[in-house]
């Protein structure tokens, strides 16, 4: 519950940034958390691009997980929308994470020795399987969560 309400939370808080702080304000202050200009104009692309549906994986991505709440308030997205899919997305992304460690946890020993002296195919392999699903997923639901662009 923490972890979740964490993540909610700290997205809120780029939202709202991003909504009343503005391009102004992230472009004055930016450089000093690594957002650059660039940064800036590939989210609020891509934000635009793919609307709400995009925060459901948005937690999975590394850029887009920290700065999908800040494009999400530049482009005006309506604050209602971007908390439920924003929700969900750190839903999905807190269940992952705590269904890998308790599986992984469990299994440790089993894992390792399977591993041998190769953690790195381990790794990886459960990486690509995480990501074919994923991406299965956004394939099949395309139609709803790519195709709105929402403003106020």
């Amino acid at each position: 519950g923490l972890c979740f309400s964490a993540a909610v939370v700290g997205d809120n808080i780029g939202y709202a940034i991003g909504r009343y702080g503005g391009r102004q304000l992230l472009l004055r202050y930016g450089r000093y958390i690594g957002l650059r200009l660039r940064h800036l104009h590939k989210v609020e692309e891509f934000v635009q691009r793919y609307g709400s549906g995009i925060l459901l994986f948005a937690r999975f991505i590394d850029l887009l997980r920290q700065t999908a709440g800040i494009g999400s308030g530049l482009g005006r997205m309506r604050w209602w929308r971007f908390a439920t899919f924003d929700a969900i997305g750190c839903a999905l992304w807190v269940g992952a994470w705590t269904a890998a460690g308790y599986e992984f946890g469990e299994n440790l020993d089993a894992i390792a020795s399977a591993a041998g002296a190769h953690p790195a195919w381990l790794i990886g392999g459960g990486v690509f399987i995480l990501m074919v699903v994923a991406g299965l997923i956004v394939y099949k639901f395309r139609d709803r969560l790519f195709n709105r662009k929402e403003k106020d």
